[in-house]
């Protein structure tokens, strides 16, 4: 069995199905999810369960974490870049004189690719299009050709019931859906009444299809000769829902109808002939017209299906790389006279293993350099932690307790590497607090990283690059920033409130080799905390500003405690007894001979 929640990306959308992890989620919550395209942001809309591993086609990419204000803001950012876009996008389609119709655009998460989204009557040659576009935005452009239900769709409305349309609302796929649905469930064969907005065949034509074949099938065909117990006559007539017929009959030029429940006819002669003649032998003249313009958007929905299935078209745009005539690694001290920030944090140097993660996260970090509105990323810099890499086993959290684990010890790099950047004023882009409260930095003020899952970004918002240099040397791991102070950089300070306690629990680990009623501590317990950290600035000794940093809770870490269960032998404790009486009586014979001799 597997676990997983379902998260949708875009309302209405197809679900797809997500490892939840360690992470607590509840329905309609944001998260950020590792898709093959890179992270994007969706909702879930299934809560997490289990279900059998043959359900799940494919290895399950992960939840990485909720959705915090930053990324909630980048979707809010996206959405606003999307309608320039794709005013931008109309113009250039009007500039080609090209023969669509844009509908929608959709920017990536993390704007590695934007989505143009059209409708046009056959296919369209959009290369100098894409040349645009690409040369415009420098990323990678998609022209997505879609059908008049995904147009739709996108667009919204209500339906004839009234109702939201069911593609805007729940409708995930697409069914064919064909005149053949309308004749059989006796619906009007008139376009207008069983078209939808999308100018094709209502799709709640599909929804009850299955019942009325189930009954359609115990039912003589119309044109069947039958036989009741007024005689022989012809099914003109099949009302399904009541599973009967009509029958007509013919006798002295006299035509006569009556309606008979299917169990009660016997079939002399079965009707023969496809589908198509069924139900145009079926209509009258008035209704042929209608007739042949249902078979047009028929053909038109198969054209709308092939369309879909056909592959999509990307475009890249080839850019030209200039070699500078110098580069960051020929930029001195000078380039950063200024020390921006810096910040401090202990370590356990006895620990041979930790130590030495440690020392190897610290030698990848030391002397990056970050231009201005450039991303540091965590995982990326400092890599992936393998023994090939050099990284040994150290005390991790996992499950409530702490084990071994490859790399443990590298968060704390991490976090000295957060609050230095907290105190430079950078922007944080990515950072998750522990599960627990970490031993070298109070809660709030740490920066957990799983490489592949969870990482710690900050982005260089300042005008001018800047440098980091890390060192470790007995027991102290410093972190410093290095670049060129600036008019109104502020003073930084924190204040971090508890919001609220989360008391742990203990568990009993039994064991027989340990006498009963003896108890060792294998685990002390630490009660998990709700926190509230906020980033309070200040200019020539006033406060500028105090906002809210972070919202973090830390799990209560469980007390293992392990109980002993070997009982006692009996013949033990009778003899401990026996010595013990003997003892005393020894001792106050003894007792009465110091008496004697004293008198």
């Amino acid at each position: 069995m597997k676990t997983i929640v379902g998260v949708r990306f875009r309302k209405p959308g197809k679900v797809y199905f997500f490892d939840p992890g360690y992470i607590q989620l509840n329905l309609k919550d944001k998260v950020v999810v590792e898709t093959t395209m890179g992270e994007d942001v969706g909702e879930v809309v299934i809560n997490k369960r289990q279900i059998p591993d043959d359900k799940v086609s494919t290895e399950l990419k992960r939840i990485v974490r909720l959705a915090n204000n930053r990324d909630l803001k980048k979707v809010e950012d996206n959405k606003i870049k999307e309608q320039k876009a794709m005013k931008v996008c109309k113009e250039k389609i009007k500039k080609h004189k090209l023969d669509m119709n844009l509908v929608d655009v959709e920017y990536k998460f993390d704007n590695s690719k934007i989505i143009f989204y059209f409708t046009a009557d056959g296919r369209v040659d959009f290369r100098e299009l894409v040349k645009d576009l690409a040369a415009i935005y420098k990323t990678r452009i998609e022209l997505r050709q879609i059908g008049v239900r995904d147009e739709v769709r996108k667009i919204g409305g209500n339906g004839v019931c009234g109702r939201e349309l069911c593609c805007c609302s729940f409708l995930n796929n697409f069914d064919m859906v064909s005149i053949k649905m309308a004749k059989e469930q006796s619906a009007s064969l008139n376009p207008s009444k069983i078209s939808g907005n999308c100018g094709r065949l209502m799709c709640c034509l599909k929804y009850e299809q299955e019942v009325y074949e189930d009954k359609i099938k115990k039912l003589p065909k119309v044109g069947s000769i039958v036989k009741t117990e007024d005689g022989e006559g012809t099914v003109v007539t099949q009302e399904v829902l009541q599973e009967a017929i009509k029958v007509q009959f013919r006798k002295d030029d006299i035509t006569t109808y009556k309606t008979y429940p299917a169990k009660d006819v016997k079939v002399i002669k079965n009707a023969s002939g496809n589908d198509k003649d069924s139900i145009e032998n079926t209509v009258d003249s008035e209704e042929m017209a209608n007739l042949k313009e249902l078979q047009k958007l028929e053909e038109l929905e198969k054209r709308d299906k092939i369309i879909e299935k056909e592959e999509k078209d990307e475009y890249s745009i080839t850019l030209k790389i200039t070699k500078p005539e110098i580069t960051i690694n020929d930029i001195g001290t000078e380039a950063f006279p200024d020390m921006l920030s810096t910040f401090t944090t202990k370590y356990d140097r006895t620990n041979i293993n930790r130590t030495t993660n440690l020392q190897l996260a610290i030698n990848k970090i030391n002397g990056v350099v970050l231009m201005p509105d450039e991303e540091f990323s965590y995982n990326k810099i400092v890599g992936e932690r393998t023994i090939a890499a050099g990284y040994k086993d150290a005390k991790i959290y996992s499950n409530g307790e702490v084990v071994d684990g490859l790399g443990g010890g590298i968060c704390q790099i991490s976090s000295t590497l957060y609050n230095t950047v907290l105190l430079a004023n950078l922007e944080i882009t990515e950072r998750r607090n522990h599960q627990f409260i970490t031993s070298y930095l109070p809660a709030g003020r740490d920066a957990t990283v799983v490489y592949g899952s969870q990482d710690f970004k900050f982005k260089n918002n300042r005008k001018y690059p800047v440098k980091i240099e890390a060192t470790l040397n007995s027991g102290i791991a410093k972190i410093s920033l290095y670049g060129v102070k600036e008019e109104n950089d502020y003073t930084v300070t924190f204040e971090t409130k508890t919001i609220s306690a989360i008391p742990y629990k203990t568990k009993y680990i039994e064991d027989n080799s340990l006498e009963e009623g003896v108890e060792k501590i294998q685990q002390k317990g630490t009660n998990g905390l709700v926190t509230e950290t906020y980033k309070i600035l200040s200019l020539n000794g006033a406060v500028v500003s105090k906002t809210l940093l972070s919202k973090d809770t830390y799990n209560a870490m469980q007390r293992v405690v392990v109980k002993g269960t070997k009982k006692v032998k009996k013949e033990k404790e009778e003899n401990n007894d026996n010595s013990k009486e003997d003892s005393n009586k020894n001792n106050v014979d003894n007792k009465k001979e110091n008496d004697k001799n004293k008198q």
